[in-house]
């Protein structure tokens, strides 16, 4: 999946992409939401480079557990996953 950034492209390698899908799909399946986040894992990211998607998708997940009041500590994306 190629990604597009202001500076410079980088491309996510298909294991990569494939990580990034499986475990959103994993956290929401698990909050009942059905396997996937509004425009994700569908459409492209735009990012600046792994560590921004990484912190994006924390920062999604994290939106998604307080609007529904769940506490601190439900499953977690590991960089260990992006490598």
């Amino acid at each position: 999946m190629a990604v597009v950034t202001k500076r410079t492209p980088i491309s996510l390698t298909p294991n990569e992409e494939s990580l990034v899908r499986e475990q959103l799909a994993r956290h929401y399946a698990f909050l009942g939401e059905g396997g996937h986040l509004a425009g994700f894992p569908t459409e492209p990211l735009a990012v600046k480079g792994r560590g921004a998607l990484y912190a994006r998708l924390q920062r999604e997940l994290g939106n998604r557990e307080k609007d529904r009041g769940a506490a601190h500590g439900g499953p977690q994306l590991h960089m260990s996953t992006m490598r």
